[in-house]
């Protein structure tokens, strides 16, 4: 499961270390994870038995929760749930691989929105195909009215921008149309246009 979750995050553009991935040969191993720790955003505990037998991770989660700043994803593996330091956090029990990318999509973009705000943007911005577009805009919807000006502008120059995106037809018809409505008075006359030529029949009137 550490590799799925790696891979999930990484997905978003997010960089993670796992420790048995990428601890080099001769590496100080407790130094460097010592490191990781110091900085990370977002740290997932994947409960299990061998977790909690585990002193190194007992110690890492003792670690973490000494920074306040940090979000504590606890994913159970085995029905082992949240203990010690994190028995106050909800936890959730994981039986497939294919589950965590979902998960932590809708944790980080509940809990930490203005990490993954323009991230998606970015990936919005990069689309290559009309359902790919769909998919990758899709998360953003329940979030436009918390976007920041800078994320307004980023959008709107994004979806303006990919074909992919404003010729998709839930992006055409429902969610960039959203997008104005939400955040029509933040838009610049510039990005404004950009959305009108593309999408003729686009409501922009204030």
């Amino acid at each position: 499961m550490g590799g799925a979750v790696k891979a999930a995050l990484e997905g978003h553009g997010f960089r993670s270390f796992l420790a048995h991935e990428d601890l080099q040969v001769s590496e100080e191993w407790k130094q460097r994870i010592l490191e990781e720790l110091q900085q990370v955003d977002v740290f997932v505990a994947l409960l299990s038995k061998s977790f909690v037998a585990s002193r190194w991770c007992a110690q890492e989660v003792g670690f973490i929760v000494s920074r306040p700043d940090v979000l504590i994803i606890p994913i159970s593996l085995d029905g082992t749930t949240p203990y010690g330091f994190i028995s106050h956090l909800q936890g959730i029990r994981i039986r497939e691989e294919y589950q965590i990318a979902s998960l932590l999509e809708e944790v980080l973009f509940r809990r930490r929105p203005r990490l993954m705000i323009p991230k998606q943007i970015d990936k919005v911005r990069r689309a290559g195909s009309y359902r790919g577009a769909e998919a990758l805009v899709r998360p953003l919807v329940p979030h436009f009215a918390k976007f920041s000006d800078d994320e307004v502008d980023a959008f709107a120059a994004a979806a303006a921008g990919n074909r992919e995106v404003w010729d998709a037809g839930a992006c055409r018809d429902e969610y960039i149309p959203e997008f104005v409505r939400t955040n029509r008075s933040r838009l610049s006359t510039a990005r404004a246009a950009e959305l009108r030529e593309v999408i003729n029949d686009l409501d922009l009137a204030p």
